[in-house]
């Protein structure tokens, strides 16, 4: 799915990565801003670790610490794409029924 969970902490990893500047993400962040428990996170991060996209870090205290690899930023770059296109097409069919509602 283009906008499921999976796909949202990868742009939130690009987001603290590149945006603002965070070498590594704590996992409590990502936990707090995609509103999963710890379990969810990890099953999710897992799957993207599987694929290279992920690198996950044990922290002290046990927590886990994420941080996106090169493959996991071109992923996150096709995925924005990708979004933006479904976004416009949306914005536009919504727009064109807008017009015919209206006039």
């Amino acid at each position: 799915m283009l906008f499921s969970k999976k796909n949202k902490l990868l742009l939130k990893l690009y987001y603290y990565q590149e945006m603002l500047q965070q070498p590594v993400v704590k996992g409590s962040t990502l936990e707090e801003i995609l509103r999963l428990n710890y379990k969810q996170l990890h099953v999710i991060a897992k799957g993207w670790e599987e694929r290279g996209y992920v690198v996950s870090r044990s922290e002290r205290g046990g927590m886990m610490e994420y941080q996106l690899t090169t493959l996991g930023i071109m992923a996150v770059k096709r995925i924005a794409v990708r979004e933006r296109r479904v976004k416009m097409v949306l914005l536009f069919i919504l727009f064109m029924l807008a017009i015919y509602f209206f006039t």
